[in-house]
């Protein structure tokens, strides 16, 4: 967030030219434009907001942790992408991450029981031997 900040010798009789600041010092926000939040990630009933950092599926709040919506995030950004379990653990965990690569299978499974409506995926796909990636919306 920028800021202006005015300074002088002469402060508080000096004023910033074309800024009247009555009393004293001038800090205010510059450039606070309105920010347009971007569109939910929708993919058949699967919603994702990566904005507001929800997941809904058919109109309902699905509840997923942090890092099952940092999973999903990844995964939304690219829908149809594959992504490599190590690409996943460093978008989700970062690079310097040293655990186990099957962390991501966990998560992915625990991710699965939340958003799936029924036993076979059919929004966070595997790629076997390859991956990960989200269905595309006209994959519905």
């Amino acid at each position: 967030m920028p800021l202006v900040f005015w300074s002088d010798r002469n402060w508080p009789e000096a004023e910033p030219p074309g800024c009247p600041i009555g009393d004293g010092a001038l800090l205010r926000r510059a450039g606070a434009a309105s920010v347009t939040p971007p569109a939910p990630i929708a993919i058949g009933h699967l919603q994702i907001d990566l904005w507001a950092k929800q997941v809904r599926v058919a109109g309902r709040a699905a509840a997923v942790t942090a890092t099952e919506f940092r999973v999903l995030a990844a995964l939304a950004q690219h829908p149809g992408r594959v992504f490599s379990r190590e690409e996943l653990i460093a978008r989700v965990f970062g690079p310097d991450y040293e655990g186990l690569d099957r962390t991501v299978d966990v998560h992915v499974t625990n991710l699965r029981k939340k958003p799936e409506p029924g036993p076979e995926p059919q929004y966070v796909l595997t790629v076997y031997g390859l991956g990960y990636r989200l269905a595309r919306s006209d994959d519905f």
